[in-house]
């Protein structure tokens, strides 16, 4: 991320962050004298994981096991590691997705 502010940049580097999720964050400094100043608060979203659509095991493929995987994280027994379980883009992982996942998978 950059920040352009009265000519200075600033850059600065975030790991660990969520696929698909929006942040809001504001920069701010200190003077020597302790006052404190903020800048606009700036928000930016992830994108999704690179991959393929439906791909949600990561095995390069999409097939039953990845319908099985989305089942399994509806029912709380998996975790959406790449991102990828939200197959129709909507924001949710519920059974819409298994349904996509399905078609795709029959050529429909």
């Amino acid at each position: 991320m950059t920040v352009e502010a009265s000519g200075r940049v600033m850059e600065a580097q975030l790991t660990g962050l969520d696929y698909k999720t929006t942040y809001c964050y504001t920069a701010f400094v200190k003077t020597s004298e302790g006052e404190t100043f903020y800048g606009e608060t700036q928000q930016f979203t992830t994108e999704a994981k690179a991959g393929i659509a439906g791909d949600v095991n990561g095995d390069g493929r999409i097939d039953i096991s990845d319908v099985t995987s989305v089942v399994n994280i509806i029912l709380g027994k998996g975790i959406d590691e790449n991102g990828m379980a939200d197959v129709n883009g909507d924001n949710l992982v519920n059974i819409s997705d298994v349904t996509t996942l399905v078609n795709i998978i029959l050529g429909k």
